[in-house]
């Protein structure tokens, strides 16, 4: 059974959650995270310049979500799954300043699912993204996506470097990755329900971000339980 735990503030380099849900308002330096049992854990907030490393032990099964605003951010976010582990990340960020964010899952075990899906919204500024996925020799049994699609409307700078290492021939991995600007049909039908240019792009960005999102306290739809 789930347990309900109150927002925290981490200030820690170690956190275990186990079979936890979890808020956690800011994120204030490095920190290990170690993941037991059925974990459900949004993030509203990360230090400009910190790494993350996010352990998934076996047979754990986590929904982590991020919703952050990033400015002038220098970010790593790594993923280490044990056996029969799965993971379900949404990662949703608007982003302003010139910005580095490296996500990496490392995966040397077998029987795993990792659904990794990220949204970038331009604000004013830059953002250059590596997405890492390092599937090790002799697995199996592994399902791993990532599914990054990032909105501009300026024609600001999205940099999206994909690196797909696939060391085993047992296994089954895809990236998708789509950059494009504000759709000028929902722009138009929004317009013509009366909305100003203006209003009807924060609401257009505000949906492209917040869709995927499971956690009410992030904006999402539902609590994941």
């Amino acid at each position: 059974m789930v347990k309900k735990m109150n927002k925290l503030i981490i200030a820690s380099e170690n956190l275990t959650l186990d079979n936890e849900e979890i808020l956690i308002k800011e994120i204030t330096k490095d920190i290990n995270l170690h993941l037991k049992g059925k974990v459900s854990c949004g993030i509203k907030k990360i230090k400009k310049n910190c790494t993350i490393n996010i352990y998934l032990e076996k047979e754990s099964d986590s929904l982590i979500e991020f919703f952050l605003e990033l400015e002038n951010n220098q970010n790593k976010i790594f993923f280490y799954n044990e056996e029969y582990s799965k993971l379900k990340m949404n990662f949703c960020a608007t982003f302003s300043g010139e910005n580095h964010l490296e996500i990496k899952s490392e995966l040397k075990y077998s029987n795993i699912q990792n659904d990794l899906k990220i949204r970038l919204v331009e604000k004013a500024g830059k953002i250059e993204l590596l997405a890492i996925g390092d599937i090790k020799e002799k697995t199996k049994e592994i399902d791993y996506l990532e599914d990054i699609k990032a909105l501009t409307s300026h024609n600001n700078q999205v940099k999206i470097m994909p690196d797909l290492l696939v060391k085993s021939k047992e296994v089954i991995a895809n990236h998708n990755t789509t950059i494009s600007n504000i759709s000028k049909k929902e722009l138009f039908y929004l317009e013509n329900k009366g909305l100003s240019e203006k209003k009807a792009i924060e609401m257009i960005k505000k949906g492209f971000l917040r869709g995927i999102l499971k956690n009410k306290e992030l904006g999402g739809e539902e609590n994941e339980s």
